[in-house]
């Protein structure tokens, strides 16, 4: 299932996808990224809106995830190989220690709070929100 936002030609370059020339991005157009489009003010309010139900469906505190899980860890998606609590934890000002929670995958451990949301891929949720999207102006979502 795929979901589309309505777009239109970049104001800025023009559609051509270029604009003025600096030595850290060449002459590629901030306004599109180089697409030559960019969202319409409909489908950027829509987009933006899309994506915070999306993480609110995905959100789920680490004290729950399991090894086999896909989580989004420094801006990829990454499979847990294993939870484990730590030696190390936070101490609130009431005196209570909170220990973390290590989840590790092959390339990256996160400490967290075991009750800190941490966002685990989850087709369904992912297509269930798709679904409220449905014939929305502005909005095309596809089998």
């Amino acid at each position: 299932m795929k979901i589309l936002f309505e777009k239109q030609t970049c104001a800025r370059c023009g559609g051509s996808g270029r604009h003025s020339y600096n030595q850290l991005h060449g002459d590629v157009c901030y306004g599109c990224g180089g697409s030559g489009e960019q969202l319409t003010k409909r489908a950027r309010r829509l987009h933006s809106d899309y994506l915070d139900r999306k993480l609110k469906a995905l959100a789920k505190p680490a004290g729950e995830v399991h090894p086999g899980d896909r989580v989004w860890i420094s801006d990829a998606w990454r499979t847990v190989t294993a939870v484990e609590p730590t030696e190390s934890g936070y101490v609130r000002a009431d005196g209570t220690v909170l220990y973390l929670t290590a989840l590790r995958t092959a390339k990256v451990t996160l400490n967290c709070l075991p009750t800190d949301d941490v966002t685990v891929h989850d087709a369904a949720k992912i297509r269930a929100v798709m679904e409220k999207f449905k014939g929305a102006p502005g909005v095309e979502v596809t089998e």
